[in-house]
């Protein structure tokens, strides 16, 4: 018999917090649009990829001459 008791323990807590979930705020699921956005092909990413590496390399390169250590 003690399974008995320990399964409608179960249901009757499962029953009551799923009655408060209706009091809980709901998390708002986004629209499923198009994401007007333009995507990058793998050439742009690539191209982005090494200007932004050129523009570490540089900020590192003037941080070295001022005597500061890169992180």
């Amino acid at each position: 018999m003690p399974g008995a008791w320990r399964r409608a323990a179960l249901l009757t807590l499962a029953l009551a917090l799923g009655g408060c979930s209706y009091a809980l705020p709901s998390i708002p699921i986004p629209d499923l649009v198009r994401d007007p956005r333009k995507l990058l092909s793998r050439e742009e990413q690539q191209q982005a990829i090494d200007e932004l590496s050129e523009k570490k390399a540089a900020q590192e390169a003037d941080a070295a001459k001022q005597g500061n250590k890169p992180k």
